[in-house]
């Protein structure tokens, strides 16, 4: 198949759509017994143990969620995949922007997801435990919410999880990372020349050091010194004081978000899906992931192979939906009315065409802003219809 899904299969699938929803639509529920099940275990149970088990479930069917990824994303950049956030916040709504886009819509369980983070992280934190138990049950809450009050248009399957290019990832990653830097060609290569702060500022590229965003809600109005010993102490201050010179902070305090990111890109090209990314510091290591692939020639097979433009259009339009959306709009239908809504308005159409190549972030919100107000009034006659 290579780097992009063979066509051909996906027309197999589409003839046999109503077999595989009716087969996606049993996992879900079967799914949900293993959520109520663990939800119980957890209570004496470590969150690895549960996380094991919950994996298991999945590695299980996998060749089902594979196929009904293919499948979902028969029409290319439609199927739109919530990822890089611990869960919906259904009382937030913030299903309402999520389902204002695409035509089919997947939330990358969090659950696996955490699942990589916390094998990496556990180990080196003996704080991480009690706080990878709470963050464990509030994605088993949230995924039962999602089950029993949305699974016809919000599936729930481990698609990062099951991802099997994690040398890719990584790969991507690294070039990422050290290609912030000037005469660094690779991690060993960093380590090397970057002992402390001051090396690593004198290796920067100018034009990403005061761009460069270690945490959410980060003042970038501060200059970057400031900004890394601020997340310094805080890692300090949560486990991870072994972490003994200025490169190796740095490097742990971004590269688990390029990481992160790079896992996204991967993930969205080889199974032709839009991100719908609510948080700052990955979104803009995604948006960087996909510059790099112009400037890179490492990664221009990569970008060559996939329509890239339309990739980071379509995820910016989703970031912005989840920055602007009103959710606090009255609406008189179901979820799964205001899903088909949405497809019949189709927002973002609606705002490409009015965007041309030479807009701006500050226009894209003000053509989003505008678009929404209008979907608002489309909701509110045709609720009252």
């Amino acid at each position: 198949m290579g780097f992009l899904l063979d066509f051909r299969w996906r027309k197999k699938l589409m003839n046999n759509n109503n077999i595989l929803i009716l087969e996606l639509s049993n996992l879900q529920l079967r799914y949900r017994d293993i959520l109520l099940n663990t939800q119980h275990q957890l209570i004496s149970s470590t969150p690895a143990e549960v996380i094991n088990e919950i994996v298991a479930f999945w590695h299980g069917h996998k060749k089902l969620v594979e196929s009904a990824v293919t499948w979902l994303s028969y029409e290319d950049l439609e199927l739109y995949i919530f990822t890089a956030a611990v869960d919906i916040d259904i009382e937030g709504k913030d299903h309402l922007p999520f389902l204002a886009t695409g035509k089919a819509h997947i939330l990358d369980d969090p659950v696996c997801r955490f699942a990589q983070t916390h094998y990496a992280v556990a180990s080196q934190s003996k704080s991480y435990a009690a706080y990878s138990k709470e963050q464990v049950l509030g994605a088993i809450d949230s995924n039962l919410k999602i089950i029993n009050e949305m699974r016809d248009v919000i599936y729930i399957l481990p698609v990062s999880h099951l991802l099997d290019d994690k040398e890719y990832v990584n790969f991507v990653a690294e070039k990422v990372f050290t290609g912030m830097f000037n005469g660094i060609d690779s991690m060993n290569d960093y380590m090397s020349k970057c002992s402390d702060l001051n090396s690593i500022i004198s290796l920067l590229n100018p034009s990403m050091i005061d761009r460069i965003i270690l945490n959410e809600l980060e003042d970038l109005q501060i200059d970057f010194p400031a900004r890394y010993n601020i997340a310094k102490e805080y890692m300090t201050q949560h486990g991870f004081e072994h972490l003994s010179c200025d490169s190796e902070i740095l490097w742990f305090a971004l590269y688990s978000k390029i990481l992160r990111a790079s896992n996204i890109f991967v993930l969205c090209t080889k199974y032709q899906l839009v991100p719908y990314i609510r948080y700052d510091v990955v979104f803009y290591w995604f948006i960087n992931i996909c510059m790099a692939l112009r400037q890179n020639r490492d990664l221009q097979e990569a970008a060559n192979a996939f329509n890239l433009n339309l990739l980071e259009l379509r995820s910016r339009i989703a970031f912005t939906l989840s920055r602007v959306f009103n959710r606090d709009i009255e609406m008189s239908c179901d979820v799964s009315e205001y899903a088909h809504l949405s497809k019949v308005f189709n927002v973002y159409k609606r705002i490409t065409e009015q965007l041309n190549d030479s807009d701006t972030d500050v226009n894209l919100v003000k053509t989003a802003d505008s678009v929404l107000d209008e979907f608002y009034e489309y909701l509110k006659k045709t609720n009252k219809a």
